[in-house]
């Protein structure tokens, strides 16, 4: 619970907190608020369903002998990477996920340093 000597600081910080505000402004407030949740909650669904296809296609390709656990690294360093860096062209999976679920998936069929085929 903010102390008086608070208020000042709780009222800069949520706009919400101002008592000149009228009951309609507030409800506006709180729609908009409900608006922004809904549609993270939207995004964070359709993220979730796009890695769960995407952990799927993983397992395919390592049913398929098709991906390595070596390969995989690979995949996944530019995902965990916080800088961008030139990715080895002779090592690359080319995976898109489209926003209606579709996945395509192209491996790069070239010789790597030591003689074999991706």
């Amino acid at each position: 619970m903010p102390t008086p000597a608070d208020l000042p600081e709780v009222q800069g910080e949520h706009s919400y907190y101002k008592s000149d505000l009228t009951i309609e402004q507030l409800e506006g407030i709180i729609t908009n608020l409900q608006k922004k949740v809904k549609v993270i909650q939207q995004r964070e669904r359709r993220n979730t369903a796009r890695l769960k296809a995407m952990e799927n296609l993983v397992d395919q390709l390592k049913k398929e002998n098709v991906l390595s656990e070596e390969k995989l690294k690979i995949m996944a360093k530019p995902c965990s990477q916080i800088n961008a860096q030139v990715v080895n062209p002779s090592s690359t999976v080319t995976v898109v996920c489209e926003d209606n679920g579709t996945i395509i998936y192209a491996v790069q069929q070239s010789s790597n340093e030591g003689g074999d085929t991706l």
